[in-house]
């Protein structure tokens, strides 16, 4: 039986940044960056690390789901400039809100969304109008859900990197 760290070290040790990160970011969130670190540092005359010590440089314990993890592996591993997680931004209409990933210097929001946060029409209203607010203050908003990362990752980073880029 291991505690938290080590689980998600082991489970994170032979796998790419968008894979690894989900157990990585997890276990940071619940027990702490440090306590990852020090879990690594025990590890080192096990197992070759080298790979997960890449990984484990990613880590970011604001990472608040799967998809996000995931997505942040794949912005690595296709030179996408690293975000900042769960950033409060403003809207034009003066009102505050907090977005998945922040590219603030390109005015890029980039959000993985998650089907189960619509759960009624007004759920959806509310999101555009949200969306309407942050591109009427100057942002440019990608998003992308689960099944599109998972099945052409490709095409989400191209489409960061279009709007980063403009």
């Amino acid at each position: 039986c291991t505690g938290p760290a080590r689980t998600a070290l082991d489970l994170a040790r032979r796998q790419p940044p968008h894979v690894a990160l989900v157990a990585l970011d997890a276990a940071a969130a619940q027990v702490g960056s440090r306590e990852l670190r020090a879990a690594m540092a025990r590890l080192e005359w096990v197992y070759h690390l080298a790979q997960l010590s890449s990984a484990l440089a990613l880590v970011d314990p604001l990472s608040e789901s799967p998809l996000e993890s995931i997505s942040r592996g794949w912005m690595h591993d296709c030179g996408v400039p690293r975000p900042r997680l769960q950033q409060w931004v403003h809207g034009a209409s003066g009102r505050r809100y907090r977005v998945d990933f922040l590219w603030s210097d390109a005015l890029v929001i980039g959000e993985a969304d998650g089907m189960s946060k619509y759960a009624t029409i007004d759920d959806v209203r509310a999101e555009k109008r949200r969306e309407d607010d942050l591109r009427r203050a100057g942002y440019v908003i990608v998003r992308w859900t689960y099944q599109e990362l998972l099945s052409d990752p490709m095409a989400v980073m191209l489409r960061i990197q279009r709007a980063l880029n403009e």
